[in-house]
């Protein structure tokens, strides 16, 4: 696999033989291993020399298992074999043997050996695959297990003093790490590159980035992901690194990446980082512990277990073809578009009215502005107080011919949006949202000044600041972009020193800005002019479930007696949106839990429950503040409704199921719902997607629950931040898989669905206010808001939603144990809306 990674769809990847690898959102899905038979179970005998295994130095997947055979000591067990290069059926070869052929299999393809596993196999061959040498037949290409069971079942084989990498202790623990980093560290750069849509290639890399984030932030207090014992997860993290580290070619796309998230992952995953070449407009994420800050880390000791790719093993990756096809892990390669016909769109829209680079247009617009005196009054009322000598300002002559800094026109505007839009989406990605907010300049230039550099054709690049009659709080710019044709001429690091110029001019101390996080080239102007990164202040999430990066700038010399600002109110329609009240106190609200390294963890259950539940009445007491509740209280509701009652009560932290006696039966909220759905035969817990629901269940509970105590009641910041990205990027996950289905797993209810239902019934009534200011609404994902609101339709009783805080109790006020639910922009009332009917 390969860390190098940029948010753009990389196009359809044809179907395999286990089925189509995308969606019917446009996200990748991997397809599952065809050979997956295991030695901890039996099916395979546990026998030294009998097993070959097939590998291929530049696969993730492959190097895993590399790494752990050496740490494991079993080379003398088993044999390896490395493949590469691909032959005329598109699989692998044993190229680098003598005479091209295995000299232990016999074969020269891979695929000969999945074809004696199964006559007719029409798949790829891939790696890594372990073969009987006695039969020559695949018997397992399940990189899942694979590590897992070198590790016990191969344990009588392991040398003297090799590590527990899979300790028994830990196993649900690494279980469920090795689940995340395979769904969002190993596969994510696959989800990436090869999802067909834009908004799922960016859903994908923000839980890439907010997912390497929350691991860096692990690691800052401890030797590996477990504390000081080196485990199976911390190899699968490792192994990404190293394609990483490897330049890439100029003809192919530059991509965003990965080893800048802080030393924490660098000095436990060891190869000292590098540059790496980064896709432009991209975000570096850096994290606040900057690996260049530190002295270069020392390799780990498998590191030289993972076999160097020379130029005959590895081919080198061509744009619009399949790293996993050229670089040889796992997949098929995408299809080039026939000739004659267009690539494959991105799915981006432009806005009514844009103009297109590639379409012929005659420039009809007269630029009568020859000094700061010629702009038309409204411009000029704008301006005031700012001196007149930074209204116009010429540059003189360029490659281009004469520049000007000046304001724009107001008949300029729609050229200033379509430059905007070809900044923002030349090199890097910008949501559709995003997008035509650019092109809202006229809205835009109410309250702030629109300053363009222009040359005799147009416009060439754009800056809105705040104009002065309207300044009330920290002065800003934003929207900063340049146009292709102005690139290569230092206009970014201009117009930013024009906007410092216009702070120091009126006495300005400090700038504040906020910057998408795609914008990654602005980005490095802004720290090379002396902008400090904000990462504490980085709360606003915007179109597209952006976090947007902040930003500040303590200006030099603001003068010491600025002009008088007539201050005015803001139009109708731009004022800003009022800021919350203090928010209430929330510590009795907090379940139990411990604080480690400034790090929140709700404390495990006291009791999970019996085999059995009680043949008898049943008493289940939750309090509705907490979002561990709703999952257990709908679950019983829907599949126990005579065999339970159930009571709202804030006399207890979390949800428990009692007796007849008011004896504990259990307080694990998944517990709960799933036994009684069990043991009711309801269908929201059928016996054929258990498995499913559990594994969903189990990332809700962390990803989402979990995540958002940790945010709230965490005390150190960075770690809230840190755990934030990864809870707005789950949502959006969760958010785009909404979009084609009426519940989470298909057609039909499960009670995956409902902790899911019982977080977003309180975001906005209550927990928002306690994330952040900025922080994203529930109406800010559309499928989310669309979703929740049918399901209280569906399953809350009169009771529930009284409980809920959507209905007033019998003293006519509304529950809010968490405090005054926030207002929401472009809602009156959040709670009307949640009774509104959906279609």
């Amino acid at each position: 696999m390969s860390t190098i990674i940029d948010a753009q769809p990389r196009g359809a990847v044809q179907e395999s033989i286990n089925g189509p690898e995308q969606t019917d959102d446009g996200a990748f899905k991997r397809q599952p291993n065809r050979f997956t038979a295991r030695f901890s179970t039996g099916e395979l005998p546990v026998k030294a020399g009998r097993y070959r295994l097939v590998v291929s130095a530049v696969c993730g997947w492959s190097r895993r298992q590399i790494i752990v055979r050496r740490l494991l000591g079993l080379e003398d067990a088993i044999s390896i074999s490395y493949v590469s290069g691909r032959g005329d059926d598109g699989g692998w070869v044993f190229t680098d043997q003598p005479g091209g052929r295995d000299p232990v299999l016999g074969f020269k393809r891979l695929n000969d050996a999945y074809r004696t596993a199964e006559p007719g196999y029409r798949g790829r061959g891939t790696v890594p695959a372990l073969v009987d040498t006695r039969t020559g037949a695949v018997v397992t290409n399940d990189y899942h297990t694979l590590s897992l069971e070198l590790e016990t079942a191969w344990k009588p084989f392991h040398r003297a003093g090799a590590p527990d990498l899979y300790p028994k202790d830990l196993r649900p623990r690494i279980d469920l790490l090795n689940q995340q980093l395979f769904d969002d560290v190993n596969n994510g750069p696959y989800k990436v590159l090869f999802a067909t849509s834009p908004e799922a290639a960016e859903v994908a890399r923000a839980v890439f980035e907010a997912r390497l984030r929350d691991y860096d932030h692990r690691l800052a207090t401890r030797r590996y992901l477990f504390g000081d014992r080196l485990t199976d997860s911390d190899i699968r993290l490792w192994v990404p690194w190293p394609a990483s580290t490897r330049p890439t070619s100029p003809d192919i796309p530059r991509p965003c990446a990965t080893l800048r998230y802080g030393s924490a992952i660098c000095r436990t995953c060891g190869p000292t980082p590098v540059t790496c070449s980064r896709r432009r407009g991209s975000s570096t994420t850096a994290t606040p512990r900057h690996w260049a800050s530190r002295p270069a880390p020392t390799a780990p000791t498998w590191a030289g277990s993972v076999r160097r790719p020379t130029p005959r093993r590895a081919t080198a990756w061509r744009p619009g073809a399949s790293p996993r096809a050229a670089k040889g892990c796992r997949g098929p390669t995408s299809p080039p578009a026939p000739e004659g016909q267009a690539p494959i769109s991105t799915g981006r829209s432009r806005p009514a009215g844009s103009r297109s680079s590639e379409e012929e247009t005659v420039s009809t617009i007269v630029r009568p502005v020859i000094d700061a005196y010629s702009y038309p009054p409204e411009v000029i009322a704008s301006l005031r107080p700012i001196p007149v000598d930074l209204w116009f300002r010429d540059l003189g002559a360029s490659r281009l011919g004469r520049l000007v800094l000046r304001h724009a026109l107001p008949e300029e505007y729609g050229e200033v949006g379509d430059v905007l839009e070809a900044a923002f989406t030349t090199g890097c990605w910008s949501t559709p949202e995003y997008i035509v907010g650019l092109h809202a300049i006229d809205a835009r230039a109410r309250t702030s000044n629109v300053w363009v550099v222009a040359d005799d054709e147009g416009v060439l690049a754009a800056v809105l600041t705040p104009q002065p009659r309207y300044l009330d709080g920290p002065f800003t710019f934003n929207i900063l972009g340049v146009g292709p044709r102005g690139r290569g001429l230092g206009l970014g690091r201009l117009l930013t020193d024009h906007a410092v110029n216009l702070a120091r001019a009126l006495g300005i101390g400090s700038i504040e800005i906020h910057s998408g996080p795609q914008m990654a080239a602005a980005h490095k102007v802004y720290v090379d002019y002396g902008f400090v990164r904000r990462i504490e202040q980085e709360t606003v999430v915007v179109d597209g479930h952006q976090r947007l990066r902040s930003f500040t700038f303590r200006v030099p010399d603001p003068v010491a007696d600025p002009p008088h600002i007539e201050h005015a109110d803001p139009p109708a329609g731009d004022s800003p949106f009022p800021p919350p009240g203090d928010p209430v106190s929330i510590t009795a609200l907090r379940p139990a839990g411990v604080q480690d390294a400034g790090h929140f963890h709700a404390t495990a259950p006291r009791r999970p429950g019996p085999a059995e539940l009680p043949d008898r009445r049943l008493r289940l007491v939750a309090p509705a503040s907490s979002p561990r509740s709703w999952g257990a209280v709908l679950g019983a509701r829907i599949a126990a409704p005579d065999w339970v009652t159930v009571e709202w009560s804030q006399e207890v932290s979390s949800p428990v199921l009692l007796d007849g006696e008011g004896l504990l039966v259990s307080d694990d909220w998944s517990w709960i719902a799933r036994s009684l759905a069990t043991a009711s035969g309801s269908k929201i817990y059928p016996a054929a997607r258990r498995e499913e629901i559990d594994a969903l269940e189990q990332v809700i509970d962390a990803e989402l629950i979990g995540a958002l105590e940790e945010v709230v009641f965490s005390t150190d910041q960075a770690v809230r931040d840190a755990v934030s990205r990864l809870l707005f990027a789950r949502l959006g996950l969760l958010d785009l898989q909404l979009a084609d289905r009426r519940y989470l797993l298909g057609d039909e209810l499960t009670s995956a669905d409902l902790p899911l239902f019982g977080v977003l019934l309180g975001w906005d009534l209550r927990y928002r206010a306690h994330l952040g200011w900025g922080a994203a609404s529930l109406v800010d994902y559309p499928n989310l808001w669309r979703w929740a609101r049918r399901l209280a339709a569906e399953v809350l009783s009169a009771e529930d939603r009284v409980a809920a805080g959507l209905e007033a109790g019998p003293d006519g006020s509304f529950a809010e144990p968490w405090g005054p639910a926030l207002p929401v922009e472009g809602i009156d009332d959040i709670r009307a809306a949640w009774r509104e009917p959906v279609e």
